[in-house]
């Protein structure tokens, strides 16, 4: 939240309990005063109180109740030493006013000490409501902290799990083409190896489509090494997809599935689309199988696919697996927002 939207809400909220303090105190002892400069003067009152929010809001945090019961005391202490000095500058300000207005005449210091004392146990219950509604929003404000924190180690489990699956399947293939074609074995393995580069060069939180979709051609064109019968890949990607944030890495998983899973003869033909409908991403990775009961469609691939999905968008995610006859299709989709520019 920027300093001036936090700093617009303080202040709209402090205006609205002025406004609310404003009858009561013209009803119980205004006497003459005109309704507006009880109005300034209850609202100057709780100047004090507004300016110091900030401060109790990170005291808040530093000292959050749900953390420690203890620290119940801390906040105790502060508001025997914060509550008297806030009502004395409250007092003040609001005094002055009425003072400058010609109101009323300028008070001796013993007459402000004793408004400030028998003021500050009236605002004992303001700062008891105020540090309540601070720990409430430094609750909030961990507990989200906490969540973003479980997700990404989630996230960097599944993906933990990922790597060793993807490695482990084309390590295989590679080996039992050594015993084929040990120079074509050799090429893959240089292809392995510039694969696994570019996977992890770096650790990115999202990517864009077109850099899932670059890893993926490389990624078909390295197991089309490795099948005899060969590979197409088959793209039809709309123009405003391109750009779309995607998670990295979240593509290869049901393209692995494809080939692993896909038609045993004959080039082996994925299809894979994107486009963007009523705000949302919408991927199809489709692959012919062999029309045989009982043939693997998903795995561990796709449960991380799930997972993933799940732990960054919650149930605004969905992941769909069907079969029909001859072909078998993923179609995952997720809110739409477009990449941040490299």
């Amino acid at each position: 939240m920027s300093l001036w939207r936090q700093a617009a809400i303080i202040a709209g909220a402090w205006a609205l309990v002025a406004l609310v303090w404003t009858p009561p105190t013209i009803l119980v002892g205004a006497g003459g005063v005109p309704p507006l400069w009880v109005a300034a003067f209850v609202a100057l009152g709780f100047v004090p109180w507004a300016m110091a929010t900030p401060l109790f809001l990170r005291w808040s945090r530093r000292f959050l109740i749900a953390q420690d019961g203890r620290f119940v005391f801390i906040h105790a202490a502060t508001g025997l030493l914060a509550v008297p000095v806030l009502v004395f500058c409250g007092v003040t300000l609001s005094t002055a006013m009425l003072v400058w207005s010609g109101v009323e005449k300028p008070p001796k210091l013993s007459g402000l000490l004793v408004s400030t004392l028998i003021s500050s146990l009236y605002a004992a219950p303001t700062y008891i409501a105020l540090v309540a509604i601070a720990q409430g929003v430094a609750f909030m404000a961990f507990a989200r902290e906490r969540e973003r924190l479980l997700a990404r180690a989630q996230l960097e489990a599944l993906k933990a799990q990922l790597n060793p699956h993807f490695l482990f399947n084309t390590l295989n293939a590679v080996c039992e083409l050594g015993y084929r074609d040990p120079a074509l074995a050799d090429r893959a393995l240089a292809e392995l190896s510039a694969l696994v580069r570019a996977a992890l060069a770096e650790d990115r939180e999202e990517a864009s489509l077109r850099e899932e979709l670059g890893f993926i051609g490389d990624f078909v064109a390295l197991h089309g090494l490795l099948r005899p019968e060969g590979l197409r890949l088959e793209l039809e990607v709309e123009p405003e997809a391109w750009l779309a944030r995607a998670p990295p890495l979240i593509l290869q998983p049901l393209v692995e599935n494809a080939i692993v899973h896909g038609k045993a003869h004959g080039t082996c033909a994925i299809r894979l689309s994107a486009r963007v409908a009523d705000g949302r991403l919408v991927i199809e990775v489709e692959n012919d199988v062999d029309d045989t009961p009982g043939t693997p469609g998903a795995g561990t691939g796709l449960a991380n696919v799930r997972q993933r999905l799940r732990v960054l968008h919650g149930s605004a995610q969905a992941v769909a697996f069907e079969r029909d006859g001859g072909k078998a299709r993923v179609t995952m989709s997720f809110p739409y927002a477009e990449a941040a520019q490299a």
